[in-house]
């Protein structure tokens, strides 16, 4: 349920919950399985998943190197490797990984770089 969801983002962001929250709102209204409609590899399929839509292109997640299921990366993006990439996906689909990426993306980058568009919708 929402309710929990927006729990586990405070949990995992502390003083930054309300922002994680607002983010995560913007970027799948805190839907943990939720694909981008917009972030789509030439085949149509999504690279961006989850809660905070983590870019599979770019990201490690659960441990695992997503990148390496890609040649190219973002829209000129194609799956090299099948397995990598379903298990990348299922991974990016669980709140907990994704919530875990996505707090590592912050802590290296902070808001804006990786949810440009999310991050100025918050800052309006």
């Amino acid at each position: 349920s929402p309710d929990t969801i927006e729990m586990m983002i405070r949990k995992e962001f502390g003083s930054e919950g309300d922002n994680a929250i607002k983010i995560s709102t913007c970027e799948s209204r805190l839907n943990p399985s939720k694909h981008s409609t917009v972030d789509l590899m030439a085949d149509g399929r999504a690279f961006s998943i989850g809660l905070f839509q983590i870019n599979l292109t770019v990201s490690e997640v659960g441990g695992i190197d997503c990148t390496k299921a890609f040649s190219g990366r973002n829209s000129k993006a194609v799956v090299i490797d099948e397995q990598l990439y379903f298990k990348c996906v299922r991974l990016a689909e669980n709140p907990n990984i994704n919530l875990e990426s996505a707090k590592d993306k912050f802590n290296r980058s902070g808001w804006e770089r990786p949810w440009t568009y999310c991050y100025r919708q918050m800052i309006q």
